[in-house]
């Protein structure tokens, strides 16, 4: 098994106590392993991986954006970290 402390958050801790943080790290270990087993198995089959498709799909979304085609608020996630105001004067409404 990995090493929890690469997971473990001294904030959360904090927040929910230490029993609290050591079951998420060890989740977020768990998770993280059963990952890299997907990523080896999907390797192995010729596919791409995991994080991989993830970008793949996030270059689409954002394409099918400066297209016209969708807007930053059909996808929050994504753009989480970004305004989801169109520029001024640019209050554009998908195609």
């Amino acid at each position: 098994m990995a090493r929890m402390t690469k997971f473990f958050d001294k904030k959360l801790e904090d927040e929910l106590g230490t029993g609290a943080a050591i079951a998420v790290a060890a989740l977020s270990t768990d998770l993280r392993a059963t990952m890299a087993r997907m990523d080896a198995i999907r390797v192995a089959q010729g596919k791409p991986t995991l994080q991989e498709e993830a970008e793949a799909a996030e270059a689409y979304i954002r394409q099918m954006i400066a297209d016209g085609d969708a807007t930053k608020q059909d996808y929050p996630w994504l753009f989480e970290d970004e305004s989801l105001q169109p520029p001024e004067g640019e209050a554009r409404e998908p195609k």
